[in-house]
């Protein structure tokens, strides 16, 4: 699937790019078949004591809460014996962010394997860094699909002009330590996502797993690791490492992860806060392999978007969804009408204009909101100032004057949960790879339902609606009964802007 939105881009923006940076293609990579952490298969601490909780299933717990599921990332570094696989969108380079390569670093340095494959999207700026990091004789690092101009000045020609291959991006988040136990689900590395910000925090969801599943994420993993867009950062950064870039990070005792009550012992937070709560249930793992997103090979559907498309054919009852960025077009409206058709309640929480961390993603959605609701679905914009956030501590309603919506979520009958990165909009559908577990297990699909449907509350969300006229209305918790006519808790400037972006050809896919 060629990227079409994009194809009205002037023929000189190339012509100066070529000119300018020679728009240089991929390195040739020689890389082994398949390569997997040499280290993996031997027994470790993380592997023997997942084998004496095993049962039938995967293990499975839900992390709901930021500073959780850092504690969590934080403990399973430190059990870590053997190897460290790491795939991520985003990796900041604020508190948690150095906190956690500090940490992966400490492993290597005891013998742990460490692998780190980041997509290219975020890293600009941070190149000598990841160069440094990748010295260290066990910690190798991969970029995905990166653009081979480094230079700041140049590197916007040269992704213009490879503007359909940059488009693709690994939007997967894993955590893998010892094929033993993993987390995956919505967050990136960085403060916003474990409630340490203190402009901006994220509601979002993982899931802690362990077992058979945690098999399938390896082999996943390695399957990126490996493909040709995965290029080792010594192929693309020329300057030398600079060793002192050790000594600036920060120790396991630094005030910051003492505040935030981070785990000392790493094996007893497992003993005690992650191998108790697991679930053994049935999971699917659900990856798209990097070849297979975007734009190449013709119009073939992706493999997650057509699983949901049949999880909600096989729904009796209700599907419970929870999407930070929500663009439903007409094939998927389509289905949801039918759904509705067929007795189907379907409730869908993504973030208002005031939440949403994305301009452009809130104009593509707002461009399809009215459809939406003619579907069928009841419809709720999250508030950034939702009191479920406060209710469940530890949270980070009080780091920030705002909150958004970063999760993936969706609920079917309260009996299956699909939990990921997978954004149900065009993006995700057609352009990112992504990766998802689809867990059956009537317990755990509850306990997600019911976090949902706390922000579904008036005082934490803002349901729509469509006046007489066919316009979208807004329900104003603060005065019962009133409905708003523009997007509330925004400026008429972040209106026009919203309205601005949504005029642009394609800013479905942004």
């Amino acid at each position: 699937m060629r990227i079409r939105h994009l194809e009205w881009m002037p023929r000189l923006v190339l012509v100066t790019c070529l000119l300018l940076s020679g728009c240089a293609s991929l390195p040739e990579m020689k890389l082994p078949e398949f390569d997997t952490a040499a280290t993996a298969h031997e027994p470790s601490w993380l592997g023997d004591r997942v084998a004496e909780q095993a049962r039938s299933g995967s293990g499975v717990m839900l992390v709901d809460s930021g500073i959780e599921a850092l504690r969590h990332r934080h403990a399973l570094i430190a059990s870590a014996e053997r190897t460290i696989d790491a795939q991520y969108y985003i990796w900041n380079s604020d508190t948690s962010g150095r906190q956690l390569v500090a940490r992966l670093v400490e492993a290597a340095d005891r013998g742990v394997h460490v692998r780190l494959l980041i997509d290219d999207f975020s890293i600009q700026g941070r190149d000598i860094g990841l160069r440094t990091l990748d010295s260290h004789p066990r910690i190798d690092v991969r970029i995905f699909n990166p653009v081979i101009e480094r230079n700041a000045a140049l590197r916007w020609f040269s992704l213009l002009a490879d503007i359909n291959r940059i488009s693709r991006r690994m939007h997967n988040k894993a955590l893998i330590v010892d094929e033993a136990l993993a987390v995956i689900g919505g967050r990136n590395i960085g403060d916003e996502y474990f409630d340490l910000d203190h402009d901006m925090n994220f509601r979002d969801r993982d899931l802690l797993v362990a077992g058979p599943a945690v098999s399938e994420l390896a082999t996943g993993f390695s399957g990126y690791w490996n493909h040709p867009l995965s290029i080792p950062v010594t192929k693309l950064v020329t300057s030398p490492p600079e060793p002192e870039l050790f000594e600036d990070l920060p120790p396991a005792d630094h005030p910051d992860a003492i505040a935030a009550g981070l785990p000392t012992n790493g094996r007893g937070w497992v003993d005690s806060e992650i191998l108790p709560a697991l679930r053994w249930s049935p999971v699917e793992v659900l990856y798209e392999r990097p070849g297979d997103a975007p734009g190449e090979g013709g119009d073939k559907t992706p493999l997650i978007a057509e699983r949901l498309s049949r999880l909600l054919e096989e729904t009796e009852r209700e599907v419970l969804v929870e999407s930070a960025y929500l663009v439903l077009r007409d094939e998927a409206r389509s289905a949801i009408t039918a759904a509705v058709a067929r007795g189907i309640e379907i409730r869908a929480l993504t973030n208002s204009l005031a939440s949403n961390d994305v301009l452009a993603n809130h104009a593509g959605y707002a461009k399809h909101r009215a459809a939406v609701l003619q579907s069928g679905v009841e419809l709720h914009e999250m508030r950034p100032d939702a009191a479920a956030c406060r209710r469940e501590p530890p949270n980070g309603c009080g780091m920030s004057p705002r909150y958004g919506l970063h999760s993936k979520s969706v609920v079917f009958d309260e009996r299956t949960l699909f939990v990921g990165s997978f954004n149900l909009n065009p993006r995700s559908t057609y352009l990112n790879t992504e990766l998802v577990l689809i867990v059956h297990d009537a317990e755990l699909a509850r306990q997600a339902a019911a976090t949902i449907e706390t922000f579904l509350e008036q005082e934490s969300s803002w349901r729509l609606a469509l006046d007489a006229r066919g316009r979208v209305v807004w329900q104003d918790a603060a005065e019962a009964g009133d409905r708003l006519t523009t997007d509330p808790g925004t400026s008429a400037w972040r209106r026009l802007g919203a309205d601005l972006l949504g005029l642009l050809p394609g800013v479905e896919h942004f």
